[in-house]
């Protein structure tokens, strides 16, 4: 969150700072973050809600799983189809493998190595594609 908002050399920066998403003062201290929205629960992580454009803060922020994450984000930069491939679910050391259809996603399974989910989603997408 600090990194994405604060830092300009942060991979998704320009998706978050330059674009005007800050963290609320309150936040500047952990302690204060950690009063407000508690412990991180297993497979769930911060999400902006119910406001998807909206700073980081008490009243627009929940924990959520990766589905509840998702459905929030903006219909027209969803892909409708062929996207997922492999990702680490955060706090898991397995590899997954999921794939869009038709504006859902699609769990392919869990792989030990990044290579095994790729090649999984490949396949996938190439099924899907025809």
């Amino acid at each position: 969150m600090k990194a994405r908002c604060n830092n300009p050399k942060a991979p998704k920066y320009k998706y978050y700072g330059a674009k005007g998403v800050s963290i609320c003062e309150r936040w500047g201290q952990f302690e204060n973050f950690l009063e407000d929205m508690g412990e991180r629960p297993a497979g769930k992580s911060l999400d902006r809600f119910p406001d998807k454009k909206g700073n980081y803060c008490k009243d627009n922020c929940r924990w959520a799983t990766i589905e509840q994450q998702n459905r929030n984000r903006n219909p027209l930069t969803r892909p409708r189809n062929a996207i997922g491939a492999a990702h680490r679910k955060q706090g898991s050391k397995p590899w997954i493998a999921s794939i869009w259809v038709n504006g859902k996603s699609k769990y392919l399974g869990s792989y030990a190595t990044e290579e095994e989910a790729h090649g999984v989603y490949e396949r996938a997408k190439e099924e899907l594609n025809g």
